[in-house]
């Protein structure tokens, strides 16, 4: 019997818990280093000085990756379905 409050882990979970790790480290990279580029190119204070806000310049990068990820990710389920032919279980896959 498994104490209140502990939880074991199975490899399917550990799996998905890479997988979402490797999926926000590459949002936060994205998102970094456009805002470097900018920042270097001095276009970072340009878009300051205008009436553009802080949090909508953030937002805006971050709906982007966001985007970006998506894509990414549909692209690389599609490749595995039919390329290498392999099937996928879950709730989300039953509606596909």
């Amino acid at each position: 019997m498994i104490p209140y409050g502990l939880y074991v882990m199975t490899a399917e979970d550990k799996d998905n818990r890479i997988s979402a790790i490797s999926i926000m480290n590459a949002c936060l990279w994205g998102i970094g280093w456009n805002l470097i580029e900018l920042r270097i190119k001095n276009l970072l204070r340009r878009m300051v000085a205008t009436q553009l806000k802080k949090s909508v310049l953030l937002l805006s990068h971050g709906l982007n990756r966001m985007f970006i990820s998506a894509a990414e990710l549909l692209l690389l389920y599609v490749f595995v379905h039919f390329f290498l032919i392999l099937q996928f279980r879950g709730v989300c896959w039953r509606c596909l």
